[in-house]
């Protein structure tokens, strides 16, 4: 496996929710983490190298450039050592200094690490700019109860 420049994955992390159909209120929400055949098996080490957007509260965001996945989003790299598990979403997105739409949710946990996206739905090519601010929050089992702990300041790179 070669996704993202990550060779293995030793552990996973994720969240399930339950939810009732009729009212879309949570039931339930429970966070998982699977250690792989890989895990503790070697020294890991993380690339932390491009143009670090966001650096404080133990919290660090790099941009890490186009995913090499055909659809050439802008990706990030995320290290959560905060004490908190963190939601980090797209506050604003200017595309050319023009507000676009740009999708991004990244759910980390404390003292794990994350590669993520940020999608648009406008057509970008080589050489176009983006502005992007992000909101980070706390976690919360109702993403309706997400509190607001920092927001970045805006971070322009060229694609």
């Amino acid at each position: 496996m070669n996704y993202q420049h990550m060779a293995e994955i030793a552990q996973i992390g994720f969240v399930t929710r339950i939810s009732d159909p009729d009212t879309n209120q949570l039931i339930s929400s429970q966070k998982a983490v699977v250690n792989t055949s890989a895990y503790g098996s070697f020294d890991y080490s993380y690339d932390e190298s491009g143009e670090t957007a966001y650096d404080d509260n133990g919290i660090k965001l790099v941009y890490k450039g186009l995913s090499d996945d055909g659809l050439h989003d802008p990706m990030f790299y995320i290290n959560n050592q905060s004490e908190k598990d963190i939601v980090i979403n797209v506050k604003d997105f200017k595309l050319n200094g023009t507000k676009a739409e740009g999708v991004f949710g990244a759910e980390v946990f404390s003292g794990c690490r994350a590669l993520n996206p940020i999608g648009s739905f406008e057509e970008t090519k080589s050489g176009d700019t983006v502005e992007v601010t992000f909101e980070i929050c706390e976690r919360s089992e109702n993403h309706s109860d997400e509190r607001v702990l920092y927001t970045t300041d805006a971070f322009t790179f060229t694609l």
